[in-house]
Protein backbone atom coordinates (compact mmCIF):
# COMPACT_ATOMS: atom_id res chain seq x y z
CA UNK A 1 0.00 0.00 0.00
CA UNK A 2 1.86 3.15 -0.75
CA UNK A 3 0.87 6.55 0.83
CA UNK A 4 1.39 9.51 -1.09
CA UNK A 5 2.12 13.42 0.49
CA UNK A 6 3.53 16.40 -0.93
CA UNK A 7 6.21 18.80 -0.11
CA UNK A 8 5.65 22.19 -0.43
CA UNK A 9 7.99 25.08 -0.40
CA UNK A 10 7.34 27.84 1.97
CA UNK A 11 8.15 31.09 2.79
CA UNK A 12 10.80 31.92 5.29
CA UNK A 13 9.26 33.10 9.40
CA UNK A 14 12.27 35.31 9.87
CA UNK A 15 15.49 35.10 11.17
CA UNK A 16 16.17 33.31 14.75
CA UNK A 17 17.79 34.80 17.46
CA UNK A 18 21.53 34.45 18.02
CA UNK A 19 21.37 34.93 22.04
CA UNK A 20 23.92 35.38 24.23
CA UNK A 21 23.92 33.98 28.10
CA UNK A 22 25.47 34.24 31.26
CA UNK A 23 28.99 32.14 31.87
CA UNK A 24 29.45 31.27 35.34
CA UNK A 25 31.87 29.03 37.18
CA UNK A 26 30.59 28.99 41.20
CA UNK A 27 28.21 27.00 42.68
CA UNK A 28 24.78 26.98 42.07
CA UNK A 29 23.69 28.00 45.57
CA UNK A 30 26.12 31.30 44.57
CA UNK A 31 24.31 32.43 41.24
CA UNK A 32 21.59 34.24 40.91
CA UNK A 33 19.97 35.49 37.96
CA UNK A 34 21.45 39.08 36.39
CA UNK A 35 19.62 42.11 36.40
CA UNK A 36 19.68 43.12 32.73
CA UNK A 37 20.90 39.61 30.89
CA UNK A 38 21.99 41.57 28.02
CA UNK A 39 21.74 39.32 24.62
CA UNK A 40 19.90 37.00 26.04
CA UNK A 41 16.55 35.36 24.56
CA UNK A 42 13.10 37.20 24.91
CA UNK A 43 11.35 34.13 25.45
CA UNK A 44 14.04 33.03 28.64
CA UNK A 45 12.12 35.79 30.16
CA UNK A 46 14.91 37.24 32.22
CA UNK A 47 16.04 33.63 33.36
CA UNK A 48 19.72 32.83 33.29
CA UNK A 49 20.06 29.63 32.13
CA UNK A 50 23.98 29.41 33.16
CA UNK A 51 21.82 28.73 36.88
CA UNK A 52 20.82 25.35 35.05
CA UNK A 53 24.09 23.60 35.02
CA UNK A 54 24.69 22.27 38.32
CA UNK A 55 28.06 19.95 37.80
CA UNK A 56 30.51 20.55 35.39
CA UNK A 57 33.56 18.42 34.90
CA UNK A 58 35.41 20.00 31.46
CA UNK A 59 38.15 17.75 31.96
CA UNK A 60 36.01 14.03 32.23
CA UNK A 61 32.56 15.50 29.94
CA UNK A 62 32.18 14.72 26.70
CA UNK A 63 32.24 18.36 25.69
CA UNK A 64 30.11 20.08 23.00
CA UNK A 65 26.44 21.79 22.49
CA UNK A 66 23.36 20.30 24.02
CA UNK A 67 20.17 20.48 21.38
CA UNK A 68 16.97 21.47 23.54
CA UNK A 69 13.83 22.74 23.59
CA UNK A 70 12.95 25.13 25.76
CA UNK A 71 9.29 25.34 26.79
CA UNK A 72 8.73 22.52 24.64
CA UNK A 73 9.20 24.53 21.69
CA UNK A 74 11.73 26.39 20.87
CA UNK A 75 15.27 24.47 19.64
CA UNK A 76 18.05 26.02 21.32
CA UNK A 77 21.76 25.30 21.53
CA UNK A 78 23.47 25.65 24.87
CA UNK A 79 26.89 25.50 25.34
CA UNK A 80 28.32 23.07 28.27
CA UNK A 81 27.87 26.32 30.51
CA UNK A 82 24.35 26.91 29.69
CA UNK A 83 25.01 29.88 27.69
CA UNK A 84 22.70 30.01 24.71
CA UNK A 85 24.18 29.80 21.67
CA UNK A 86 21.81 29.86 18.73
CA UNK A 87 17.90 29.39 18.95
CA UNK A 88 15.50 28.82 16.79
CA UNK A 89 12.41 30.85 17.74
CA UNK A 90 10.25 30.51 14.69
CA UNK A 91 10.27 26.77 15.01
CA UNK A 92 6.91 25.07 15.41
CA UNK A 93 8.39 21.91 16.51
CA UNK A 94 7.18 19.19 19.16
CA UNK A 95 9.49 16.22 20.98
CA UNK A 96 11.94 15.34 18.79
CA UNK A 97 14.15 17.38 16.42
CA UNK A 98 17.86 16.75 14.72
CA UNK A 99 20.52 18.79 13.65
CA UNK A 100 21.49 17.64 10.68
CA UNK A 101 25.02 17.74 9.20
CA UNK A 102 24.00 21.01 6.77
CA UNK A 103 22.99 23.24 10.10
CA UNK A 104 19.48 22.66 8.80
CA UNK A 105 16.67 21.32 11.94
CA UNK A 106 14.79 18.62 10.99
CA UNK A 107 11.91 18.24 13.52
CA UNK A 108 7.78 16.98 13.88
CA UNK A 109 5.88 19.73 13.51
CA UNK A 110 2.98 20.47 15.89
CA UNK A 111 0.32 19.48 14.18
CA UNK A 112 0.49 16.80 11.53
CA UNK A 113 3.56 17.15 9.32
CA UNK A 114 7.46 16.81 9.62
CA UNK A 115 9.10 19.60 8.96
CA UNK A 116 12.86 20.95 8.04
CA UNK A 117 14.27 24.52 8.66
CA UNK A 118 17.59 26.01 7.65
CA UNK A 119 19.96 27.56 10.13
CA UNK A 120 18.36 31.06 9.67
CA UNK A 121 14.93 29.40 10.68
CA UNK A 122 13.64 29.76 7.19
CA UNK A 123 10.88 26.91 7.41
CA UNK A 124 12.45 24.99 3.97
CA UNK A 125 10.48 21.57 3.87
CA UNK A 126 7.58 20.28 4.97
CA UNK A 127 5.43 17.01 4.61
CA UNK A 128 1.79 16.68 5.99
CA UNK A 129 1.17 13.25 7.09
CA UNK A 130 -2.28 12.74 6.06
CA UNK A 131 -4.77 11.00 8.70
CA UNK A 132 -2.28 10.34 11.36
CA UNK A 133 0.09 12.07 13.93
CA UNK A 134 3.64 12.25 13.59
CA UNK A 135 5.08 10.94 17.27
CA UNK A 136 8.17 10.52 19.35
CA UNK A 137 10.95 10.26 16.76
CA UNK A 138 12.05 10.62 13.03
CA UNK A 139 15.43 9.75 11.46
CA UNK A 140 17.35 11.29 8.28
CA UNK A 141 18.56 8.28 6.22
CA UNK A 142 21.45 8.74 4.67
CA UNK A 143 19.92 8.74 1.10
CA UNK A 144 18.10 12.08 2.12
CA UNK A 145 14.82 10.56 2.66
CA UNK A 146 13.33 10.95 6.20
CA UNK A 147 11.96 7.79 8.37
CA UNK A 148 9.12 8.72 10.81
CA UNK A 149 6.83 7.16 13.31
CA UNK A 150 2.68 7.59 13.01
CA UNK A 151 -0.13 6.68 14.50
CA UNK A 152 -3.31 7.18 11.82
CA UNK A 153 -6.70 7.55 13.13
CA UNK A 154 -8.64 4.81 14.91
CA UNK A 155 -5.91 2.93 14.72
CA UNK A 156 -4.35 0.68 17.75
CA UNK A 157 -0.70 0.22 16.10
CA UNK A 158 1.76 2.39 14.64
CA UNK A 159 3.16 2.41 11.44
CA UNK A 160 6.75 3.78 10.14
CA UNK A 161 7.19 5.87 6.79
CA UNK A 162 9.92 6.78 4.51
CA UNK A 163 9.49 9.55 2.45
CA UNK A 164 11.82 11.23 0.04
CA UNK A 165 12.22 15.13 -0.86
CA UNK A 166 9.15 15.13 -3.18
CA UNK A 167 6.65 14.34 -0.55
CA UNK A 168 6.79 10.44 -1.44
CA UNK A 169 5.95 7.82 0.97
CA UNK A 170 8.64 5.26 -0.64
CA UNK A 171 8.84 2.21 1.89
CA UNK A 172 5.95 1.82 4.79
CA UNK A 173 6.03 -0.77 7.27
CA UNK A 174 2.90 -1.19 9.52
CA UNK A 175 3.65 -2.91 13.01
CA UNK A 176 -0.26 -4.12 13.24
CA UNK A 177 1.21 -6.74 10.43
CA UNK A 178 4.49 -7.98 11.79
CA UNK A 179 4.08 -7.99 15.57
CA UNK A 180 0.78 -9.75 16.09
CA UNK A 181 2.80 -12.62 17.24
CA UNK A 182 3.72 -10.42 20.32
CA UNK A 183 0.84 -9.32 22.32
CA UNK A 184 -2.83 -10.72 23.15
CA UNK A 185 -5.21 -8.37 21.22
CA UNK A 186 -8.01 -9.09 23.86
CA UNK A 187 -5.75 -7.71 26.84
CA UNK A 188 -3.57 -5.09 25.02
CA UNK A 189 -4.09 -1.79 26.21
CA UNK A 190 -5.60 0.78 23.73
CA UNK A 191 -2.23 1.99 22.18
CA UNK A 192 -0.86 -1.60 21.42
CA UNK A 193 2.78 -0.97 20.39
CA UNK A 194 3.28 2.99 20.86
CA UNK A 195 6.80 2.85 18.88
CA UNK A 196 8.88 5.35 20.46
CA UNK A 197 11.93 5.21 19.06
CA UNK A 198 13.88 4.10 15.75
CA UNK A 199 17.34 4.12 14.81
CA UNK A 200 19.19 2.61 11.44
CA UNK A 201 21.74 0.35 12.33
CA UNK A 202 24.98 1.58 11.79
CA UNK A 203 28.06 -0.76 10.14
CA UNK A 204 28.97 -3.13 12.83
CA UNK A 205 30.66 -6.22 14.28
CA UNK A 206 27.85 -8.27 14.15
CA UNK A 207 27.23 -7.95 10.59
CA UNK A 208 30.72 -7.88 9.38
CA UNK A 209 31.22 -11.50 11.51
CA UNK A 210 27.87 -13.06 9.42
CA UNK A 211 25.05 -12.44 11.32
CA UNK A 212 22.61 -10.53 8.67
CA UNK A 213 19.83 -9.73 11.29
CA UNK A 214 22.42 -6.66 12.32
CA UNK A 215 22.87 -5.54 8.41
CA UNK A 216 23.47 -1.97 8.48
CA UNK A 217 20.35 -0.13 7.73
CA UNK A 218 17.89 -2.80 9.31
CA UNK A 219 15.69 -1.02 11.97
CA UNK A 220 15.78 -0.89 15.86
CA UNK A 221 12.38 -0.11 17.40
CA UNK A 222 11.56 -0.41 20.43
CA UNK A 223 7.76 -0.53 21.97
CA UNK A 224 6.93 0.86 24.80
CA UNK A 225 3.81 -0.41 25.97
CA UNK A 226 4.78 -4.14 24.50
CA UNK A 227 8.01 -3.63 27.05
CA UNK A 228 10.16 -4.51 23.88
CA UNK A 229 12.37 -3.86 21.44
CA UNK A 230 12.89 -5.38 18.17
CA UNK A 231 14.80 -5.58 15.06
CA UNK A 232 13.26 -5.15 11.80
CA UNK A 233 14.99 -6.21 8.86
CA UNK A 234 14.34 -3.72 5.80
CA UNK A 235 14.64 -5.87 2.97
CA UNK A 236 11.78 -8.55 3.94
CA UNK A 237 10.09 -6.34 7.15
CA UNK A 238 10.17 -9.48 9.28
CA UNK A 239 11.00 -9.06 12.92
CA UNK A 240 14.13 -10.64 13.50
CA UNK A 241 15.57 -10.36 16.47
CA UNK A 242 13.63 -9.34 19.55
CA UNK A 243 14.59 -8.55 23.62
CA UNK A 244 12.16 -8.08 26.03
CA UNK A 245 13.75 -9.43 29.59
CA UNK A 246 12.33 -7.40 32.62
CA UNK A 247 11.88 -4.41 30.71
CA UNK A 248 8.98 -1.40 31.39
CA UNK A 249 7.58 0.75 29.12
CA UNK A 250 11.42 1.58 27.61
CA UNK A 251 12.65 4.15 25.15
CA UNK A 252 15.17 5.13 23.21
CA UNK A 253 16.96 1.59 21.98
CA UNK A 254 20.13 2.56 19.87
CA UNK A 255 22.70 0.07 19.25
CA UNK A 256 26.46 1.94 19.44
CA UNK A 257 28.63 3.14 16.71
CA UNK A 258 31.37 1.81 15.40
CA UNK A 259 34.75 3.85 16.64
CA UNK A 260 32.52 4.50 20.24
CA UNK A 261 33.85 2.53 23.24
CA UNK A 262 31.64 -0.98 23.44
CA UNK A 263 30.59 -0.65 19.64
CA UNK A 264 28.00 -2.80 18.85
CA UNK A 265 25.90 -3.33 21.96
CA UNK A 266 22.59 -1.70 22.50
CA UNK A 267 21.70 0.89 25.00
CA UNK A 268 18.22 1.89 26.45
CA UNK A 269 16.48 3.65 28.76
CA UNK A 270 14.32 1.32 31.40
CA UNK A 271 12.02 3.55 32.59
CA UNK A 272 10.22 1.06 35.43
CA UNK A 273 7.01 3.09 35.25
CA UNK A 274 5.73 -0.12 37.38
CA UNK A 275 7.74 0.86 40.35
CA UNK A 276 6.03 3.81 40.79
CA UNK A 277 4.58 2.41 44.21
CA UNK A 278 7.50 0.14 45.17
CA UNK A 279 10.74 1.45 44.49
CA UNK A 280 10.70 4.18 42.01
CA UNK A 281 13.78 3.40 39.66
CA UNK A 282 14.63 3.74 36.18
CA UNK A 283 18.17 2.62 34.55
CA UNK A 284 20.03 2.05 31.72
CA UNK A 285 20.81 -1.07 30.28
CA UNK A 286 23.50 -1.60 28.04
CA UNK A 287 22.81 -4.98 26.08
CA UNK A 288 25.18 -7.67 24.35
CA UNK A 289 23.07 -8.27 20.97
CA UNK A 290 24.61 -11.32 20.39
CA UNK A 291 23.44 -13.27 23.58
CA UNK A 292 21.23 -10.77 25.06
CA UNK A 293 23.05 -10.22 28.31
CA UNK A 294 22.80 -7.15 30.16
CA UNK A 295 26.89 -6.00 29.97
CA UNK A 296 26.47 -2.92 31.80
CA UNK A 297 23.57 -1.02 33.58
CA UNK A 298 23.33 2.34 35.56
CA UNK A 299 21.11 3.36 38.59
CA UNK A 300 20.82 5.61 41.27
CA UNK A 301 19.07 6.35 43.96
CA UNK A 302 16.65 9.82 43.11
CA UNK A 303 16.96 8.97 39.51
CA UNK A 304 13.67 8.51 38.14
CA UNK A 305 11.01 8.92 35.38
CA UNK A 306 8.41 6.57 34.70
CA UNK A 307 8.19 7.93 31.08
CA UNK A 308 9.57 10.34 28.90
CA UNK A 309 13.06 9.82 28.91
CA UNK A 310 16.75 8.87 26.58
CA UNK A 311 19.84 7.71 27.04
CA UNK A 312 22.91 9.18 24.17
CA UNK A 313 26.21 6.94 24.27
CA UNK A 314 28.68 9.62 23.55
CA UNK A 315 32.73 8.96 21.98
CA UNK A 316 34.46 8.55 25.12
CA UNK A 317 32.16 6.17 26.74
CA UNK A 318 30.12 8.37 28.55
CA UNK A 319 26.49 8.35 28.67
CA UNK A 320 23.69 11.39 28.52
CA UNK A 321 20.73 10.89 30.54
CA UNK A 322 17.93 12.62 29.83
CA UNK A 323 15.67 11.97 32.85
CA UNK A 324 12.49 13.90 31.43
CA UNK A 325 9.84 13.41 34.21
CA UNK A 326 13.25 14.13 36.63
CA UNK A 327 13.64 18.05 35.35
CA UNK A 328 17.23 17.16 34.11
CA UNK A 329 20.01 15.91 31.63
CA UNK A 330 23.08 14.58 32.90
CA UNK A 331 26.18 12.70 31.53
CA UNK A 332 27.94 10.01 33.61
CA UNK A 333 31.02 8.01 32.83
CA UNK A 334 31.18 4.29 33.34
CA UNK A 335 31.74 4.26 37.09
CA UNK A 336 28.32 6.37 37.35
CA UNK A 337 30.16 9.44 38.23
CA UNK A 338 27.91 12.64 37.05
CA UNK A 339 30.16 14.84 35.10
CA UNK A 340 27.83 17.34 33.79
CA UNK A 341 24.36 17.78 35.14
CA UNK A 342 21.43 20.15 33.31
CA UNK A 343 18.21 21.34 35.75
CA UNK A 344 15.94 23.46 34.37
CA UNK A 345 13.09 24.76 35.39
CA UNK A 346 10.64 22.57 33.79
CA UNK A 347 10.56 18.44 32.02
CA UNK A 348 13.76 18.43 29.53
CA UNK A 349 12.10 16.85 26.22
CA UNK A 350 15.35 14.47 24.48
CA UNK A 351 18.00 17.03 24.68
CA UNK A 352 21.10 15.55 22.48
CA UNK A 353 24.91 16.15 22.33
CA UNK A 354 26.50 18.09 19.31
CA UNK A 355 29.99 18.14 18.11
CA UNK A 356 31.38 21.05 18.18
CA UNK A 357 32.21 20.41 14.40
CA UNK A 358 28.65 18.72 13.61
CA UNK A 359 27.96 21.35 10.52
CA UNK A 360 29.70 24.28 8.94
CA UNK A 361 28.10 26.95 11.06
CA UNK A 362 29.54 25.03 14.02
CA UNK A 363 32.85 24.75 12.40
CA UNK A 364 33.31 28.26 11.76
CA UNK A 365 32.22 29.33 15.52
CA UNK A 366 34.99 29.77 18.15
CA UNK A 367 35.02 26.59 20.95
CA UNK A 368 33.45 28.12 24.61
CA UNK A 369 35.89 28.68 26.82
CA UNK A 370 35.27 25.68 29.32
CA UNK A 371 34.66 26.95 33.03
CA UNK A 372 33.98 23.83 36.02
CA UNK A 373 30.87 23.87 37.61
CA UNK A 374 31.37 22.57 41.22
CA UNK A 375 28.44 21.87 43.38
CA UNK A 376 28.46 22.12 47.09
CA UNK A 377 29.67 19.31 48.70
CA UNK A 378 25.73 18.33 50.19
CA UNK A 379 24.18 18.95 46.61
CA UNK A 380 22.08 16.02 45.32
CA UNK A 381 19.54 16.07 42.99
CA UNK A 382 16.49 14.03 43.27
CA UNK A 383 14.04 13.56 40.28
CA UNK A 384 10.70 14.60 41.27
CA UNK A 385 8.52 11.99 40.49
CA UNK A 386 10.44 9.98 42.93
CA UNK A 387 8.57 11.77 45.64
CA UNK A 388 5.26 12.42 44.21
CA UNK A 389 2.75 10.80 46.13
CA UNK A 390 0.03 9.65 43.99
CA UNK A 391 -0.02 8.95 39.79
CA UNK A 392 -2.78 10.85 38.06
CA UNK A 393 -5.04 7.66 37.76
CA UNK A 394 -5.37 7.64 41.51
CA UNK A 395 -7.14 10.98 41.94
CA UNK A 396 -10.81 11.75 40.83
CA UNK A 397 -12.59 15.28 40.75
CA UNK A 398 -14.51 15.55 43.46
CA UNK A 399 -17.23 18.50 44.76
CA UNK A 400 -17.01 19.17 48.59
CA UNK A 401 -19.59 21.66 50.25
CA UNK A 402 -19.37 23.62 46.56
CA UNK A 403 -15.95 23.76 46.08
CA UNK A 404 -13.73 21.26 43.40
CA UNK A 405 -10.86 19.32 45.00
CA UNK A 406 -8.88 16.83 43.99
CA UNK A 407 -9.09 13.82 46.02
CA UNK A 408 -7.34 10.94 46.46
CA UNK A 409 -9.78 7.87 45.39
CA UNK A 410 -8.07 5.59 48.51
CA UNK A 411 -9.25 6.71 51.87
CA UNK A 412 -6.48 4.90 53.18
CA UNK A 413 -3.01 4.16 51.91
CA UNK A 414 0.85 3.95 51.83
CA UNK A 415 3.58 4.83 49.33
CA UNK A 416 7.11 5.01 49.63
CA UNK A 417 8.67 8.04 48.29
CA UNK A 418 12.28 9.68 48.71
CA UNK A 419 12.49 12.96 50.28
CA UNK A 420 14.33 16.03 48.77
CA UNK A 421 16.54 18.29 50.58
CA UNK A 422 14.77 20.84 52.24
CA UNK A 423 11.80 19.52 52.11
CA UNK A 424 7.47 20.12 53.06
CA UNK A 425 4.65 18.06 52.44
CA UNK A 426 1.31 20.08 51.71
CA UNK A 427 -1.54 18.32 52.81
CA UNK A 428 -5.88 18.83 52.08
CA UNK A 429 -8.38 16.89 54.30
CA UNK A 430 -11.84 17.26 55.13
CA UNK A 431 -15.66 16.46 55.04
CA UNK A 432 -18.42 16.98 52.76
CA UNK A 433 -20.95 18.35 55.00
CA UNK A 434 -24.01 18.89 52.14
CA UNK A 435 -23.56 15.30 51.27
CA UNK A 436 -23.26 13.78 55.05
CA UNK A 437 -26.29 16.02 56.08
CA UNK A 438 -28.33 15.25 52.83
CA UNK A 439 -27.90 11.32 53.63
CA UNK A 440 -28.48 11.83 57.05
CA UNK A 441 -25.63 12.16 58.89
CA UNK A 442 -26.13 15.18 60.87
CA UNK A 443 -22.95 14.48 63.33
CA UNK A 444 -20.49 12.99 61.18
CA UNK A 445 -17.48 13.13 61.69
CA UNK A 446 -14.09 11.37 60.52
CA UNK A 447 -10.53 11.40 61.91
CA UNK A 448 -7.12 12.43 59.82
CA UNK A 449 -4.11 10.66 60.42
CA UNK A 450 -0.74 10.99 58.31
CA UNK A 451 1.76 9.02 59.71
CA UNK A 452 5.96 8.66 58.28
CA UNK A 453 7.97 6.13 58.79
CA UNK A 454 11.62 5.09 58.00
CA UNK A 455 13.84 2.22 58.57
CA UNK A 456 17.23 4.13 57.96
CA UNK A 457 17.12 4.73 61.46
CA UNK A 458 13.98 3.46 62.04
CA UNK A 459 11.35 5.84 62.90
CA UNK A 460 7.60 6.57 62.84
CA UNK A 461 6.07 10.37 63.40
CA UNK A 462 2.64 11.26 63.29
CA UNK A 463 2.31 14.15 60.88
CA UNK A 464 -1.47 14.90 61.21
CA UNK A 465 -3.97 13.56 64.00
CA UNK A 466 -7.48 15.51 63.56
CA UNK A 467 -10.49 15.10 63.61
CA UNK A 468 -13.15 16.91 61.67
CA UNK A 469 -17.05 17.12 62.40
CA UNK A 470 -19.74 19.28 61.48
CA UNK A 471 -19.14 22.36 63.66
CA UNK A 472 -15.39 22.89 62.31
CA UNK A 473 -14.06 24.25 59.19
CA UNK A 474 -15.24 21.24 56.47
CA UNK A 475 -11.35 21.94 54.85
CA UNK A 476 -7.74 22.18 56.06
CA UNK A 477 -4.88 22.51 54.77
CA UNK A 478 -1.08 23.14 56.41
CA UNK A 479 2.51 22.34 55.31
CA UNK A 480 4.40 19.77 57.50
CA UNK A 481 8.49 20.15 56.97
CA UNK A 482 10.31 17.26 56.35
CA UNK A 483 13.95 18.11 57.02
CA UNK A 484 15.62 15.21 59.11
CA UNK A 485 14.24 12.97 56.21
CA UNK A 486 16.01 14.62 53.73
CA UNK A 487 17.89 11.74 51.05
CA UNK A 488 16.14 8.91 53.00
CA UNK A 489 13.15 6.43 51.57
CA UNK A 490 10.17 6.92 53.58
CA UNK A 491 6.60 5.61 53.96
CA UNK A 492 3.78 7.92 53.91
CA UNK A 493 0.57 6.80 55.28
CA UNK A 494 -2.99 8.32 55.39
CA UNK A 495 -5.82 6.85 56.75
CA UNK A 496 -9.15 8.14 57.47
CA UNK A 497 -11.42 6.90 60.27
CA UNK A 498 -15.16 7.64 60.90
CA UNK A 499 -15.70 8.54 64.58
CA UNK A 500 -18.84 7.11 65.95
CA UNK A 501 -20.08 5.30 63.10
CA UNK A 502 -22.95 3.01 64.50
CA UNK A 503 -22.39 0.67 60.91
CA UNK A 504 -19.83 -0.26 58.65
CA UNK A 505 -21.60 0.77 55.68
CA UNK A 506 -19.80 3.58 53.88
CA UNK A 507 -17.74 4.95 56.95
CA UNK A 508 -15.66 7.25 55.11
CA UNK A 509 -17.81 7.87 52.21
CA UNK A 510 -17.85 11.99 53.05
CA UNK A 511 -14.24 12.32 54.40
CA UNK A 512 -11.18 13.20 51.79
CA UNK A 513 -7.61 13.29 51.09
CA UNK A 514 -6.32 15.50 48.43
CA UNK A 515 -2.93 13.93 47.16
CA UNK A 516 -0.07 15.12 49.25
CA UNK A 517 2.34 17.20 47.48
CA UNK A 518 5.97 16.99 48.33
CA UNK A 519 8.11 19.86 47.37
CA UNK A 520 11.46 21.39 48.12
CA UNK A 521 10.86 24.24 50.44
CA UNK A 522 9.79 27.99 48.84
CA UNK A 523 8.97 26.05 45.50
CA UNK A 524 5.48 26.61 44.90
CA UNK A 525 3.20 24.28 43.90
CA UNK A 526 2.05 25.98 40.66
CA UNK A 527 5.66 24.93 39.77
CA UNK A 528 5.27 20.93 40.40
CA UNK A 529 6.73 18.67 38.06
CA UNK A 530 3.87 18.51 35.45
CA UNK A 531 3.90 22.15 34.74
CA UNK A 532 6.17 24.38 32.79
CA UNK A 533 6.16 26.75 29.78
CA UNK A 534 4.64 25.61 26.68
CA UNK A 535 4.75 28.86 24.37
CA UNK A 536 1.91 27.63 22.15
CA UNK A 537 -1.09 28.95 21.01
CA UNK A 538 -4.96 27.86 22.09
CA UNK A 539 -4.96 26.46 19.24
CA UNK A 540 -1.41 24.39 19.34
CA UNK A 541 -1.94 23.69 23.08
CA UNK A 542 -5.23 21.62 21.44
CA UNK A 543 -3.89 20.12 19.32
CA UNK A 544 -0.86 19.00 21.42
CA UNK A 545 -4.03 17.67 23.74
CA UNK A 546 -5.76 15.29 21.02
CA UNK A 547 -2.09 14.03 20.33
CA UNK A 548 -1.74 13.31 23.97
CA UNK A 549 -5.43 11.99 23.92
CA UNK A 550 -4.77 9.44 20.91
CA UNK A 551 -1.10 8.62 22.16
CA UNK A 552 -2.78 7.45 25.72
CA UNK A 553 -1.20 10.02 27.94
CA UNK A 554 -4.50 11.77 29.13
CA UNK A 555 -7.82 10.77 28.95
Amino acid sequence: MSHRNSARPVVAFGLALISAGWLACSSPADRSPPADAVGAPEFLAGEDPANWVKIYDPARAWNGYTLALYGRRIPMLLDMNGKVLHSWTEARVKSRVRLLPDCSLLGLALGRAIVEYDWNGELVWEVPIENAIPHHDLIRRANGNTMVLILRGGERTDDILEINRAGDTVWEWKSGEHLDAYYALETASAEITHLNSIQELPPNKWFDGGDSRFRPGNLLISARNMNAIFLIDRATKEVVWTYSHELDRQHEALMIAKGFPRAGNIVLFDNGYASTHVYRQSRILEIDPSDKAVVWSYDAEGFYSPTGGIEQPLPNGNVLISSTRGRRAFEINRAGRTVWEWAPPFEPNRPSRIAYDHCPELVARAKPDPRPVRPRADYRHVDPRTYVYARKGAIAEVRIDGAERRALREKNSCRKVLVPAEAEVLLGYGINRRGARGAGHANYSARFRLTLSGTDPPTEEVLVDETLDMTRSNWEERAVGLDEQAFRWVDLCLSIERVGATTEAEPTKFAFWTNPVILPRGQQQGSAPADQPTLLTPEEAEVQRQHLKALGYVD
